[in-house]
């Protein structure tokens, strides 16, 4: 909640110059919206992790999958049925959020209890550790959206919208190896230090496999799923499409790596 307020703060200081340099074209309740899902976006990060922590990833697969098909529903229903546009989607995005984190609060909450309590010894381990990861972080989401921003610049909200698309499409490349990478981190974690280089070698190989077979497969159909599933004028996120997904899987291991430094040899940054 700290955070957060101070993202909305720092933005309604610098609002003029972010819109004017980097935001083109965005509406700024469109960033107040997404600047203020941003403390519940992270709590369902923390929820997320301790259930990988505790390897229910049953659980864990549930939530993310009714999330994904709630995305859709919510979709549909405010964009092609009630015809609300942008700000109903945004809108309705917000409220799954807010939904997702306080389903997570709640089983969390239920099975292991929850306390509001600040335990001083846990809060100056973590803090520490975050800081360090931090730095690690901070290079990852720069990396992570900084072409977004790059693209913007030159194209305007239009290309930002058919390279959004061709990240997206790109992006289910990672769709098998995914739960992979994610059941591995606890053990990877947890094992000795041979055990889990042994295993991070083992979960690359199969990464690498299941990626590469899943890219191929989008390189194939991108070309005629893209116009028949979001029509002809996103034909020019095609070519970007194709040109991302190798890509995409060798970022797949490159988490792989990024997760044995972190959790086993605890150097986040």
């Amino acid at each position: 909640a700290v955070l957060g307020f101070l993202f909305l703060l720092l933005y309604a200081i610098f609002q003029a110059p972010i819109h004017a340099y980097v935001l083109k074209d965005i509406s700024p309740s469109f960033a107040f919206l997404a600047l203020g899902m941003v403390p519940i976006s992270m709590y369902w990060l923390i929820c997320s992790s301790i259930m990988s922590g505790l390897k229910r990833f049953p659980l864990l697969s549930f939530f993310s999958l009714g999330f994904s098909l709630g995305e859709v529903t919510l979709a549909f229903m405010t964009l092609v049925v009630f015809r609300w546009g942008l700000n109903g989607l945004l809108g309705a995005w917000a409220l799954e959020t807010l939904a997702l984190a306080a389903g997570g609060l709640y089983v969390t909450g239920r099975q292991y209890g929850v306390t509001f309590a600040v335990g001083r010894s846990l809060l100056k381990e973590i803090s520490l550790f975050g800081l360090r990861g931090h730095m690690g972080n901070i290079a990852y989401r720069i990396y992570n959206r900084l072409d977004i921003f790059v693209v913007s610049s030159f194209a305007g909200a239009i290309g930002v919208g058919l390279y959004s698309l061709a990240t997206s499409v790109a992006g289910k490349a990672a769709f098998l190896p995914t739960p992979l990478i994610n059941a591995a981190i606890p053990r990877i974690g947890s094992a000795s230090r041979h055990e889990a280089a042994a295993l991070t070698c083992t979960i690359i190989r199969h990464t690498l496999f299941l990626s590469v077979g899943t890219g191929l497969l989008l390189f194939l159909l991108s070309p005629r799923l893209i116009p028949l599933l979001y029509g002809s004028e996103f034909v020019p996120s095609i070519v970007p499409t194709l040109i991302l997904i190798p890509g995409t899987i060798l970022i797949q291991v490159s988490l792989v790596i990024s997760n044995y430094f972190t959790y086993q040899m605890g150097k986040p940054e």
